[in-house]
Formats: structure tokens, C-alpha cells, sequence
């Protein structure tokens, strides 16, 4: 294992030579062994200026290429031949600020997700690394790559600034972020327990549930199949060292009944014609639901690292219906749902999510496991 600039500020390049997976160059893997792309090298993209090199949040997008945020710049890859990279800002680097919406939500400590197709929202953030960091940001921008070029908006801001918080998507297409903190990898009066979560239709922000403990740098959150987050440890190296976990129901899980809280009835998928899609294919799928059906959508398997969730994406199917009988078409192509494991879930006319059943998705994707 090898950590991201092991090879030293003054020769970011030459980690590359002594055989560390670091650098300002990226490597391509074809499924038989690695590349160079000596084209694309890019100290703007990667390199030690804000700490870009820390993790990058990055998507395949829709024209195929890779982009990026990496602290206060955003890229586009193109993997082709020998590579190349364009570079832009985003937004100014990382800095002292007076208060949480002044603070740039750039920065490693960031959070971002792909909640809709080419569409991202970015959160939270202002520091250099766990350990060099300013107050963090509460303010949210959502980043459009639908049509080629980045087109950045700012949306509402959170009600806390967070460092080193969670972001995931939900089924709904709603953004879940949980943990942080208000100044970079704090705890005590710092810690933010309450959970947010940011609805697309609004652009606006309700608070959820309060988790039981810190969950900041090295801390996860995981969409499960029954539609709960499963938010795991946090806070080490800093000021706590949690191996524990905490599961959080978002809202969708309940409804009101006779003026009592009560679990919401819930749409079921009962069968699937194949768990193994290809792009473009069409798959009937038999779903029971007692107030109708809205949406069905697929979303990436998680795979969490530095309040970054690289796995999830969130794609919303075509479908027809007729009566529990549904068709749905697979994505048209790998750049708007690469290949790889999803969770297939129906959604009811009151924004109620199915559980989620895995489906695998592209050429030389195996079928899972197990389905249930």
C-alpha cells in the first residue's frame, strides 16, 4: 500500500520511478497490466499544490471521460492514446474563514456524490489534510457535466459546516450527509452529530436524526439493501478512535398513522427476469406495490474512503408497467453506469423506496453471489 505523494514534495514526479502508485502521472489498467499516460500529467490535477493529490473525487462521465475535483480545480481525463487532461477552478483554495458559509468547500476533508446522472453535489470541507485544516465549510455546490463543460451552481448551505463527513445518495435521488465536524478533525463541542439531507426538487436542506458519536476522518457510510445507511468508525488518527457502527432510517422508512409514527408499507420486487444486465438490454421485473410506482432506479455498490463514496452513482431506468409486470431498460452505455454491481429499487408514488435487490451490470461482470 502505498499513500497518495509518498514519493515527496520536492519530486512529485518521480515517486513514478521508485515504484510508488503516486505522482502527477496516471496509469491506465487495460485488464492484462498497466499503462502510463505521460500525456495527461497534470500538476493541476494531481499535483501537491492544496493537496490535490489527496484523493480526488472522481466520476466516469457522460462523454466518457473521467472528471474530477481535486480542492480548488476540476478536470477532464481523456484515457485515449497517450492521454490528456484539461484542467479548470472550481472554486479558491483552502483558507481561514469567519465563518462556516464564508469557508471554500473544497479540500480533501470534502464530501461528494453522484446523485443523478452527470450530476453531482459537493460539501463541506477547507482543510490541507486531517491534520492542517481551517473552520469547515457548511456550503454546497452542485457540479452539471451533462453537457460537456462543468457548469457549477451553489445551492443552499447546510446548517453545520462539516469536515470529514459522509455524503450518500439515496435511492429517492436525495443526499444523506452524516459526521463531521466543525473544524477540522475536532471533537468535543465540535462534533456534529445530526444528520442532514438535501433534496434535488428543492435545492434545500431538513435535518434528520442525531447519531450517538463522532464520526469524522477515516468514517463510512453504506446505502444498504433495506435502505438504511450502516455508518461505521471515524475519528482516527484524532480525537476518538471508533470500531463501532450505527445504523440511521432516513425519513422515507416511516409514515404517520392515526397520528403515530408506523414503518411505511414498502414496494417489493418479487422477481427478475436475469441479475445479469447488459447495456441497453431490457429486463421484466414483477413489483408489487400498494400506492403505485414513481421511479425505478439503479445505484452503484459502495465503496467508502476518505469521505469519499467512489462506488455510488445513482441512474434513473426507463420503464412501462402493466399491472405488476415491468420492463426496464439497463443504461445505454458504460459512461453514464460503468460496469459493475448495482442496487436495482423501485420507488412508489409517496417517495418510498423498495428494498434493493443487487444486479450486475456490463460485459465480464459475473452475477452475484447470492439474490434475495
Amino acid at each position: 500500500v502505498s499513500y497518495p505523494y509518498q514519493g515527496g514534495w520536492g519530486d512529485p514526479q518521480g515517486s513514478i520511478d521508485k515504484g510508488l502508485m503516486t505522482g502527477m502521472t496516471p496509469e491506465i489498467f487495460d485488464g492484462n497490466g498497466w499503462r502510463s499516460l505521460f500525456g495527461a500529467k497534470s500538476r493541476d490535477a494531481f499535483g501537491p499544490d492544496n493537496n490535490r493529490f489527496w484523493y480526488p473525487r472522481a466520476w466516469v462521465a457522460p462523454n466518457g471521460k473521467v472528471f474530477g475535483i481535486s480542492a480548488d480545480k476540476m478536470w477532464f481525463l481523456d484515457a485515449t492514446g497517450n492521454g490528456s487532461v484539461t484542467a479548470m477552478n472550481f472554486k479558491e483554495p483552502q483558507r481561514n474563514a469567519n465563518s462556516a458559509t464564508d469557508a471554500p468547500n473544497v479540500g480533501p476533508n470534502s464530501a461528494a456524490v453522484m446523485f443523478d446522472t452527470g450530476k453531482i453535489l459537493q460539501v463541506g470541507g477547507n482543510a490541507y489534510s486531517n491534520g492542517e485544516g481551517f473552520l469547515s465549510s457548511s456550503r454546497a455546490s452542485v457540479i452539471d457535466i451533462t453537457s460537456g463543460a462543468p457548469v457549477v451552481t451553489d445551492t443552499t448551505p447546510m446548517t453545520y459546516g462539516r469536515g470529514w463527513a459522509n455524503a450518500t445518495v439515496l435511492p429517492t435521488g436525495q443526499v444523506a450527509v452524516t459526521g463531521g465536524s466543525k473544524w477540522n478533525d475536532r471533537g468535543d463541542g465540535d462534533t456534529v452529530l445530526q444528520s442532514e439531507i438535501w433534496d434535488p426538487k428543492t435545492g434545500r436542506w431538513s435535518l434528520g436524526a442525531s447519531g450517538g458519536v463522532y464520526r469524522g476522518y477515516h468514517s463510512t457510510a453504506v446505502l444498504m439493501q433495506n435502505g438504511a445507511l450502516l455508518i461505521a468508525g471515524g475519528g482516527a488518527p484524532g480525537p476518538v478512535n471508533n470500531q463501532n457502527v450505527e445504523v440511521f432510517y432516513p425519513p422515507y422508512l416511516f409514515a404517520t398513522v392515526n397520528g403515530k409514527t408506523a414503518l411505511a408499507p414498502r414496494p417489493q420486487i418479487v422477481s427478475l427476469s436475469t441479475v445479469q444486465l447488459q447495456h441497453g438490454q431490457a429486463m421484466q421485473v414483477e413489483i408489487n406495490s400498494q400506492n403505485g410506482l414513481s421511479q425505478v432506479v439503479l445505484v452503484g455498490l459502495s465503496t467508502v474512503t476518505h469521505s469519499f463514496n467512489s462506488g455510488q452513482r445513482r441512474y434513473v431506468a426507463a420503464f412501462t408497467q402493466a399491472g405488476t409486470a415491468v420492463t426496464v431498460q439497463a443504461p445505454p452505455s458504460a459512461n453514464v453506469a460503468p460496469p459493475g454491481y448495482y442496487q436495482l429499487v423501485a420507488i412508489d408514488q409517496k417517495g418510498v423506496p423498495s428494498p434493493g435487490v443487487i444486479v450486475a451490470l456490463g460485459n465480464g461482470v459475473a452475477a452475484p453471489s447470492q439474490v434475495s
